[in-house]
């Protein structure tokens, strides 16, 4: 299975055309998530130049004249080394999905508020900030804390050039695919879970044709990781407007062990379609030395078919080698921008497993300031 993967993956990155955040952004030849977002693994509060380009490019129900109000145009992105370029951001991030499960023994179903927060951001010649804060609510409560405490869910300060990025702070590091559902295969499955930010140094360097991105890891406190560190890397080729590599990461204490590495690829083609591609395999070496091997994929196949609707066709599936069973997701998604301040993903999704079968509703509302 994953050796038919990954011939996918290569071959349609040489089949690909020059094209056209989120990684489906690649569909206009955006290749990495820095560029626009503050969100060093991509997505919430967008940059001056993120903003301009959203004018540009997004929005159902207007254009880049009608939505200059909201923007702020930059200086050319290719001279912010040079010239003095500040701006900031308020952001209103909100998630929620709905999933029901079914099995002989139990159906269950319920709806679950993720995320309601709030998040701002600041870019002043090169340095950078930000800081996301609201409720932990139902997904983000850990078994000490009462529910709807505020908390920080992430923050970081740094500098962000043209060619090197270096940040410090609690946030997701770089790795594979930075996609906003958290809840997919490949995020969910490679500690990327709702509120299990690590603690991360995080430096990239970027060229014409190369990504590198390097990080040092130490978990945070009520989460999974909390007394285990490690790092993540990331290695990227970009070639016009696609982008294959691959990311590890590893994170270890005294009694256990995890570590994954994924194989990613982001293809765009016609100016208006895309595909995204991971495929990843994790390992767990619990304190008795009990290893368990999970295998994941998600592929995503989109359209835009009109200005700021872009829908899209997707699937993932879990093979989990140690109990030999295989769960399988296929799923239709909406990418809806009416205005270029305002962005709405929702996807709906069938669960197959061996135990059962279920669904999942997943909806995410981000407005930008």
């Amino acid at each position: 299975m994953i050796k038919i993967l990954v011939s996918l993956i290569i071959s349609v990155f040489f089949l690909s055309e020059k094209a056209q955040a989120f990684p489906n952004m690649v569909r206009h030849g955006y290749t990495t998530c820095v560029t626009c977002h503050y969100n060093a693994s991509g997505g919430g509060s967008l940059t001056s130049y993120g903003k301009y380009i959203a004018g540009e490019t997004m929005g159902t129900f207007n254009n880049s004249e009608t939505a200059m109000r909201w923007l702020t145009k930059p200086t050319d992105y290719e001279d912010r080394n040079d010239v003095k370029n500040k701006s900031y951001v308020v952001a209103f991030l909100g998630r929620a999905n709905q999933a029901k499960f079914s099995t002989p023994q139990l159906v269950r179903s319920d709806i679950k508020m993720m995320q309601a927060d709030l998040e701002g951001a600041f870019d002043y010649n090169t340095w950078t900030g930000l800081i996301t804060l609201g409720p932990r609510l139902d997904s983000a409560q850990e078994p000490d804390e009462s529910k709807n405490d505020f908390f920080v869910r992430r923050f970081y300060v740094g500098k962000q050039a043209l060619n090197y990025s270096i940040k410090a702070g609690k946030f997701f590091p770089e790795y594979g695919l930075n996609l906003p559902n958290h809840n997919v295969a490949t995020r969910k499955g490679l500690f990327f879970n709702h509120n299990q930010e690590t603690t991360t140094y995080q430096a990239s360097y970027f060229t014409q044709t190369f990504d590198i991105t390097a990080a040092r890891l130490q978990g945070t406190r009520a989460t999974l990781f909390e007394d285990m560190t490690g790092y993540s890397g990331t290695l990227a080729y970009k070639r016009g407007s696609n982008r294959v590599g691959i990311s590890q990461i590893r994170m270890s204490n005294n009694d256990r062990k995890s570590q994954a590495t994924s194989l990613f690829g982001q293809f765009g083609y016609g100016g208006h379609g895309y595909t995204l591609a991971e495929v990843a395999q994790k390992k767990l070496v619990n304190a008795r030395g009990r290893e368990t091997q999970t295998n994941v994929g998600y592929f995503e196949n989109g359209w835009e078919f009109y200005r700021g609707i872009i829908p899209n066709l997707n699937w993932e599936f879990t093979d989990n080698t140690t109990t030999d069973s295989v769960s399988h997701a296929p799923g239709l998604g909406l990418q809806f921008l009416p205005w270029t301040h305002v962005e709405l993903t929702t996807q709906y999704s069938r669960t197959y497993t061996p135990v059962g079968n279920g669904y999942l509703v997943y909806t995410m509302l981000n407005i930008y300031f």
